[in-house]
C-alpha cells in the first residue's frame, strides 16, 4: 500500500522514519537524532504536530501525545499519533496516506 501511495523511494524513507521513531524511547530522543529534519507545525489544523521530511515535498506528520511541545514534556512523551504523509508545497498540502 505504501509503495502504491508514495512510490518506492518515499515508502523506503517512510519505513526508515517509522523504525527510528519506534526505536526511540521518547519523542525527544527522536528529535535529538535530527533525522528527517523534524519541525513543529503551527498556524493550521496541524498545530501541535511535527513534520518529518521524506524528501523535498513529502512529509510524515506526527502528533506527540504530550501536554505541550516543550522539551520537558517531549522527554516524557513515549507515544505519538501517526497522522499520515502529505505532499507539502508551502501552505498547500495533499494527503497521500491517511
Amino acid at each position: 500500500v505504501l509503495v502504491k501511495n508514495l512510490g518506492a523511494t518515499q515508502a523506503k524513507s517512510y519505513t526508515k522514519v517509522y523504525n527510528i521513531l519506534k526505536a526511540s524511547s521518547t519523542f525527544a530522543t527522536y528529535l535529538e537524532t535530527g533525522y528527517g529534519r523534524p519541525e513543529p507545525m503551527s498556524g493550521n489544523e496541524l498545530d501541535g504536530c511535527y513534520s518529518i521530511r521524506l524528501n523535498a515535498n513529502y512529509r510524515v506528520i506526527v502528533r506527540p501525545e504530550a501536554e505541550t511541545l516543550s522539551i520537558i514534556d517531549l522527554r516524557e512523551c513515549d507515544s505519538i499519533e501517526m497522522k499520515g504523509v502529505v505532499d507539502y508545497h508551502g501552505a498547500k498540502y495533499t494527503w497521500k496516506t491517511p
